[in-house]
């Protein structure tokens, strides 16, 4: 099985809540993250990723 890890930056031109729907419909068991800051991008890797990587 694949294990896979979007973060979408919700500032970023394309980033948008509808990106992570669409991520969340396509590929179920991805972990999704939506993001406003580097902060929030940070501490989602650290607490999320970094003890069960992708």
């Amino acid at each position: 099985m694949t294990d896979i890890a979007v973060l979408v930056n919700l500032r970023a031109r394309r980033g948008s809540e509808g990106v992570g729907g669409l991520v969340e419909r396509f590929l179920p068991r991805a972990r999704v993250a939506l993001t406003r800051s580097l902060e929030e991008a940070r501490a989602w890797i650290s607490d999320t990723l970094r003890p069960n990587p992708p």
